[in-house]
């Protein structure tokens, strides 16, 4: 039910920022998105050589069917 109240109270706040957005400070906006970002990077980076590990061992069967091969 909390769930179900925190979406209520964000529509409402998104509803009241889109309706007067010269009340939206838009530095604190921007740094709170420049800090997520770059505190995101070490996740994002080993998420994305886990992926790229997992798609070559699972792709290895179809290459070799095709005559490729590691050396």
């Amino acid at each position: 039910m909390a769930q179900v109240a925190f979406i209520g109270e964000a529509t409402l706040a998104l509803g009241a920022a889109l309706a007067a957005p010269g009340r939206i400070r838009w530095r604190t906006v921007l740094r709170t998105a420049e800090v997520a970002g770059t505190d995101a990077l070490p996740i994002v980076l080993l998420l994305g050589v886990m992926i790229g590990v997992i798609l070559s061992v699972q792709s290895l069967p179809q290459l070799r069917w095709f005559g490729a091969d590691l050396y």
